[in-house]
């Protein structure tokens, strides 16, 4: 208990029965100006001016007197005392009183101690205004050239600095759902609580939105960056009131530390928010020290962002396919197109590795219409090679769908250029990005209208809303990873997969199973009833060249059907190929 009192956003202190302090919390602490081994050797009455020590034992005294059990429940509230701190002066304080046993303690009082609302009222109306934190605290700029002038010290006493930066987390939701001022109520709350937590020589600061920044200077032990860190997560954590709505804040701490992480002020920034980057993406968010790691992966991410600008103009994209193969008899059943990057120095990249540092700097889109547009070259290629027609999936991003208008106009001029029939190409939408909204939904049943198919791609992982099938024109569905491979040894996974079979079947709706490396796999596929199969253990994703080789060698009629397709045993060139 003494370890909880701690993280309570409030000054708080034990009491035991004969009125001596058994614990005291640091915001207790800093609230008197005593420390923790003076507060210790006192009575709690002893904290009252000479007039009011009567009643502090009176209140202590009753309810230690207490037994029935509601009563020991419940919480006293005492407005408008006073104590006295170190310096002798008087602080005007509200006390919240409630009964505690323990093994650990024995019977004792839990004292909470809190600055007079009628003292807080005053100071407005005598200020003829609102005492706003938001307002209190440094901004960016005011914060960057405090930690210049801190760092500098440090230099020249050999002390360390730490920089915390804060992501407090539902502000977002707060302003969504209650609006900006309920918004800025929450700020307010998360100031107030990061302000109690610090100490006083620390410099406090918001940089954005819900993002705040504190400067530890003068530290001779880094360590107590990492404590206080541990200690404000703590408190930011407590629920927030806002009206009759309760928030649970999730805050995200970044770390960094002079000369350790960091020998300048302006890498010392950088790196604690780095740190708290890295703390977002944990699953359950927390607290992240800067490493060496983050930071060569930050160089990293700022050589591909600068590259990946360029790399639409030097034509460094590429698609590859990978074959879907029918499961009765081997033949082929089409391709799906996956957007490579083929970077000058890094070799062949991946989209998943790329998309993210594209939707952060606006590259999405542009990006979209590449790979739309690398993948209708290659049909137009097929067709001029007598392998058409041909089931060619390609995926479509929310981005992408977002976009309609765009979106449709390429589709009209691509199909308009290559003259194939629409039918053959199939749209896939991941589930993972559902739900959909009402735009982007418009945009598919418009791509379904020109006479493009539509499937849904690792079904069965995300919103699996039965309405999706009833209600858009969806072709295909293809199992998400991992579904098969976990129905092998299970046989209500194999039931459930089943009776989605079948009820594919009964909308007339194709079935594909994914991500087959295994006999045991494609076992799992043929019992559950696939209607297709993908995945490595047949065929990997190739590049135009390869896949011509591997798959449309000679008669597509003859094609190995059993098999696994080794494509480095089949290097034969392209002119080969078509002769």
């Amino acid at each position: 208990m003494r370890e909880h009192i701690e993280s309570l956003p409030d000054a708080v202190m034990m009491i035991a029965e004969n009125g001596d302090i058994i614990a005291a919390n640091s915001l207790m602490q800093g609230l008197l100006g005593f420390s923790s081994e003076e507060l210790l050797a006192k009575k709690a009455e002893h904290l009252a001016p000479e007039e009011l020590q009567s009643d502090y034992a009176a209140w202590r005294v009753r309810f230690f007197e207490v037994t029935e059990e509601e009563e020991l429940s419940r919480v006293s509230h005492v407005q408008d005392t006073r104590a006295l701190s170190k310096d002798g002066s008087e602080i005007a304080l509200d006390i919240s009183l409630k009964r505690f046993d323990s093994e650990e303690t024995g019977p004792c009082l839990i004292a909470s101690f809190r600055e007079a609302a009628s003292k807080q009222g005053n100071a407005a109306s005598t200020e003829n205004e609102f005492r706003d934190p938001l307002k209190e605290i440094a901004d960016q700029a005011r914060f960057v050239e405090s930690v210049k002038l801190a760092v500098a010290n440090a230099q020249a006493e050999g002390r360390f600095v730490a920089v915390l930066t804060i992501d407090t987390g539902q502000h977002r939701k707060i302003i969504d759902t209650l609006g900006r001022d309920a918004g800025d109520d929450y700020l307010r709350e998360m100031v107030t609580r990061i302000s109690r937590i610090s100490r006083r020589q620390d410099t406090m600061a918001r940089l954005a939105g819900d993002e705040f920044a504190v400067l530890i200077q003068s530290l001779s032990d880094p360590d107590v960056a990492n404590k206080l860190a541990v200690r404000i997560q703590s408190f930011l954590s407590a629920p927030i009131y806002i009206g009759e709505h309760s928030f649970a804040p999730r805050p995200d701490i970044g770390v960094s530390v002079f000369p350790t992480d960091a020998q300048d002020a302006a890498a010392l920034l950088r790196n604690a928010d780095l740190a708290v980057r890295n703390a977002r993406k944990a699953i359950n968010g927390g607290i992240s020290f800067f490493s060496e790691e983050m930071g060569e992966r930050a160089r990293q991410r700022l050589t591909l962002e600068s590259d990946l600008r360029s790399a639409i103009f030097k034509d460094e994209f590429v698609v590859h396919f990978q074959p879907f193969f029918k499961l009765d008899s081997g033949d082929l059943f089409g391709v799906e197109s996956f957007l490579r990057w083929q970077h000058p120095k890094l070799g062949t990249i991946e989209l998943r590795d790329f998309m993210h540092i594209a939707e952060e700097t606006g590259m999405a889109a542009p990006l979209g219409e590449t790979a739309l547009w690398l993948t209708f070259e290659a049909i137009r290629k097929w067709k001029a090679m007598g392998h058409w027609p041909l089931r060619v999936v390609h995926s479509l991003s929310p981005r992408q769908l977002a976009r309609p208008d765009s979106l449709v106009r390429q589709l009209r001029g691509l199909l308009l250029d290559s003259k194939i029939d629409p039918q053959h190409v199939q749209f896939a939408i991941h589930e993972t990005d559902m739900p959909m909204a009402e735009d982007q939904i418009t945009a598919l049943l418009e791509i379904s209208e020109m006479g493009f198919l539509v499937c849904i791609d690792e079904f069965g992982i995300g919103a699996s809303a039965l309405t999706y099938l009833f209600d858009m024109p969806v072709h295909t569905i293809k199992f998400a990873p991992g579904l098969l491979a976990e129905s092998i040894d299970d046989e209500h996974n194999q039931s459930v997969l089943a009776a989605t079979v079948q009820m594919a079947r009964e909308l007339n709706i194709e079935v594909i199973g994914g991500d087959i490396e295994s006999d045991a796999h494609l076992g799992a596929a043929t019992k559950i009833g696939c209607d297709a199969v993908q995945g490595d253990w047949r065929c990997p994703s190739l590049n135009f060249e390869k896949l011509c080789n591997a798959v449309f060698t000679g008669d597509r009629t003859n094609q190995t059907k059993a098999a696994p397709i080794d494509s480095n045993t089949q290097e034969k060139s392209l002119s080969e190929t078509q002769s």
